[in-house]
């Protein structure tokens, strides 16, 4: 019986021993792109929230001027600010 625990225990050590240590290997450059990628993004949610608050102020009178009716302006306020 004591074979068997200590093969069981000499195995185990050799499985962990062969497992490769998870890798972080994150570039500056990459962490760098990343980080302008979701600024961008966010900023663009930001714009187009905007400009819709202010789409969403407009007169009729301005919004025939721009070519839109109240109903594409309903429909276009009622976008949430991540969708195009």
């Amino acid at each position: 019986m004591t074979i068997g625990v200590q093969k069981s225990r000499a195995l185990s050590g050799v499985r962990t021993a062969s497992r490769p240590a998870p890798s972080l290997d994150i570039s500056l450059k990459s962490l760098g792109t990343l980080i302008i990628r979701v600024s961008d993004t966010l900023l663009d949610w930001q714009d187009r929230a905007r400009q819709r608050h202010r789409l969403g102020e407009m007169d009729d009178h301005l919004l025939r001027d721009i070519g839109l009716s109240r109903a594409d302006l309903e429909h276009e306020t009622a976008k949430p600010f991540w969708r195009d």
